[in-house]
């Protein structure tokens, strides 16, 4: 028995993405040791670039937005395109020109958006739609409350999807 721990942290200073494990020995532990340097260096030379798309959240009463125009300034740093739904950030007074400013493009089509994104973000878990629209190996990182939305889960794998559940952090 393992247990693992999927931090996400986002800071004025660094973005990084770091799993750990409680033991040494798991062969994930020693793998991520090998790859996050590369996943993380602002060395990182690509050749396809990876495909963040920011989904506007559909939620009543939500006001959040899964990534700041300074978070996206980070990325675009490190060498990620970022694909921002037209809208995404206005609850949370994030203008299109401030996603644009930072480096992103604003895209009005969520379709689009899935069909080009490697990684979709989101704060609240993906509707049915958005799932049916992700493409086989995306990877998406929102709030799914997996243990209760055991059906969704099992659209997700149905549809060849890898998740984050960051309410499992």
């Amino acid at each position: 028995g393992f247990r693992w721990v999927l931090f996400f942290t986002t800071s004025t200073f660094k973005s990084t993405l770091s799993i750990k494990s409680v033991s040494q020995e798991n062969p994930l532990t020693k793998y991520w040791s090998l790859i996050s340097p590369i996943f993380l260096s602002s060395q990182l030379q690509i050749e396809n670039t990876l495909k963040l798309a920011v989904i506007k959240e559909t939620r009543e009463g939500e006001k959040r937005v899964s990534l700041t125009p300074q978070i996206v300034k980070q990325l675009v740093g490190k060498g990620y395109e970022i694909l921002v739904e037209s809208g995404a950030g206005d609850l949370s007074s994030f203008q299109d020109k401030d996603y644009v400013t930072a480096g992103a493009s604003i895209e009005p089509s969520k379709t689009t958006l899935f069909a080009q994104a490697d990684v979709v973000v989101k704060i609240n878990p993906l509707t049915p739609e958005e799932i049916k629209s992700c493409k086989p190996s995306t990877i998406t990182m929102s709030l799914m409350y997996h243990l209760t939305n055991t059906e969704m889960v099992g659209m997700l794998a149905a549809q060849g999807v890898t998740s984050f559940s960051m309410d499992a952090i």
